[in-house]
């Protein structure tokens, strides 16, 4: 899954308790901290070709990024950054860092091979929707631009041309998960492992400049209180 995970970002980010860059950044930790292992060669992936009907990518080896509990312990990793980050404020914001890392797992669940544990070395076991190409697309781009619907009914533009800057940051995710599927076979685990950690890159710098576009309609509120 890849903006299907971004999904929970905007309904997250409309709170206003998290930035979207910080929850597009939560929802995908766990496979920054994948690529990163991947490129370490802690972690292991092998290239086979149709793999899956959407990928080429076998996940035989990620214990430390992808089982349960390391997903809950770098869930935890974040929330602590995020809580140091905000000055120890903002509980709420923090609670909702571990719960958008912890987020990734449960539809890495949905759409994986079975190569998901609850425990390093344990049984491993996934519902592969990876196998079913047009299903995994319908579910992947109707999650997304289901949340970011909420999240523009939520907000309201901060500037011009509002209509142009979310159809374009929705154009921009919808290429790139177009691009991982269609995309042909990676060079090597490694490779894809780079590929990744720019998507991922590429997405969260997109988040912050679309986020800039659009403000929630309590800071405006307060905005206007503040200027009476």
């Amino acid at each position: 899954m890849f903006i299907g995970h971004y999904a929970v970002a905007p309904v997250a980010a409309a709170t206003g308790k998290v930035k979207l860059w910080q929850a597009f950044i939560a929802v995908q930790l766990v496979d920054f901290v994948w690529a990163i292992l991947n490129l370490a060669g802690v972690e292991k992936t092998r290239i086979v070709e149709n793999f899956t009907a959407t990928n080429h990518v076998d996940l035989h080896h990620m214990p430390y990024s992808h089982s349960l509990l390391f997903t809950v312990f770098w869930a935890i990793v974040a929330g602590a950054l995020f809580w140091v980050y905000n000055g120890r404020r903002n509980n709420g914001g923090t609670l909702i860092i571990i719960m958008l890392v912890i987020s990734h797992w449960v539809l890495d669940v949905i759409v994986h091979a079975p190569d998901m544990t609850f425990v390093p070395g344990g049984e491993k076991f996934g519902f592969g929707l990876w196998n079913y190409l047009w299903l995994t697309l319908a579910l992947e781009i109707g999650l997304f631009l289901g949340a970011m619907w909420i999240y523009t009914r939520m907000t309201i533009p901060a500037r011009g041309n509002a209509l142009f800057w979310t159809v374009s940051f929705c154009a921009f995710m919808v290429v790139l998960q177009l691009c991982g599927i269609f995309g042909g076979v990676p060079a090597s685990g490694s490779y894809m492992a780079v590929l990744a950690l720019a998507g991922f890159g590429l997405s969260t710098l997109a988040a912050w400049r679309y986020e800039g576009t659009r403000s929630l309609y309590f800071e405006i509120v307060e905005d206007v209180y503040d200027r009476i």
